[in-house]
């Protein structure tokens, strides 16, 4: 840990200066007092004096871990032993009281401010594991599925869902992979899929999975939107504008330069955990993801970047954008006809974002 000592996870924490300075000045302050309360004689005042000890190194402690919470309990213990020092031959009433205070009270709080100490570090450094394995997983998963999967919802299953698919895949990748080696590959995919992630997450779209070059996204669940499909257009939109500098910056390294194909497609899906119990994972399947897929494909043959279905165009709010029919096809593996078409300006409306 960064604030800690050491290479690896540790339980003793730097105190801050802050939480030092609070903690000493509120020592010294119960210092003055204890001493007064010697001169009045009054023993009821002497035992609360002595234990408001406790407090500053408690806060000592919580505030900021072992380390600032036993040096408190010394700092306290100090002051005490040499007040108590002052006050030794005030009669001989008093020194068995003196005794007990010496050999009881000054090692208690020390023993105080390690052992509280001792378990908030403990308690930090499993937050802070906790939170670790937490942002790992989300790395490998969305938030959404990540936190539903962390509220026990792991059973297998799915539910019919209407949501939006978009898939968008590099072309001519495995002429690209050729020149390359595995790890140059590895780099200016992530550095490409990083860019495309952020546009799809940037819109409620949820990136299920990526497929070799390939990406298939989600909009509409696990996160419901208002409108999935004008979501994933504008996805698709901020795709191609981060794909445009990506490349830009490709080129200036001598780098490859990508051309992607994207097809979006909205219907009804089924969504859950799909798998088995030993190996599960949230997605979705159903006529709507095939579709999407075959759409995708169709950018190459007809020398377009973005196809959508007609059920898409029907999803977003009027004249939000410009389209143009490009045909009525059927896909292979279906029976029934569809209509794609092309968004033209490649923006939409400011107001309909």
């Amino acid at each position: 840990m960064r604030n800690s000592f050491g290479k690896h996870k540790a339980h003793l924490y730097r105190p801050g200066r802050r939480q030092t300075a609070f903690a000493v000045v509120v020592v010294f302050a119960i210092s003055i007092l204890h001493a007064w309360t010697l001169t009045t004689g009054n023993t009821t005042l002497q035992a609360i004096s002595l234990r408001l000890y406790y407090f500053p190194v408690i806060y000592a402690a919580i505030a900021s871990g072992m380390l600032l919470g036993a040096s408190t309990g010394v700092v306290a213990a100090g002051f005490h032993y040499a007040i108590m020092q002052l006050f030794s031959s005030h009669g001989a009433e008093h020194h068995a009281m003196l005794s007990t205070e010496h050999y009881v009270e000054i090692p208690f709080l020390v023993i105080l401010g390690a052992i509280t100490g001792f378990f908030r570090d403990h308690v930090r450094v499993e937050q802070t594991e906790k939170k670790n394995i937490t942002d790992q997983f989300g790395a490998y998963v969305s938030a959404e599925v990540r936190d539903d999967i962390l509220r026990g919802n792991t059973q297998l299953g799915g539910s019919d869902a209407e949501i939006t698919i978009l898939f968008a895949d590099i072309r001519n990748f495995t002429a690209i992979s050729e020149k390359y080696n595995a790890a140059e590959i590895v780099e200016m995919l992530n550095q490409y899929f990083s860019e495309m992630v952020r546009a799809i997450t940037q819109h409620g779209g949820m990136v299920n999975k990526f497929i070799g070059d390939a990406i298939m996204a989600v909009f509409g669940t696990p996160n419901r939107l208002r409108n999935s499909s004008q979501s994933a257009v504008l996805a698709a939109l901020e795709m191609q504008k981060r794909l445009q500098a990506h490349n830009f910056l490709q080129a200036a390294k001598g780098k490859p330069q990508f051309e992607i194909g994207i097809g979006i497609h909205r219907g009804n899906a089924i969504a859950g955990n799909i798998g088995s119990e030993n190996r599960k994972e949230y997605t979705v399947i159903g006529d709507t993801v095939n579709l999407a897929s075959r759409i995708e494909a169709l950018t190459k043959e007809y020398g377009v970047s973005l196809l959508v279905t007609g059920s898409v165009i029907e999803g977003i709010e009027a004249d939000c954008l410009e389209s143009r029919e490009i045909d009525t096809v059927r896909v292979k593996g279906r029976t029934q006809y569809c209509t794609v078409y092309e968004i033209l300006d490649g923006k939409m409306r400011r107001d309909c974002a």
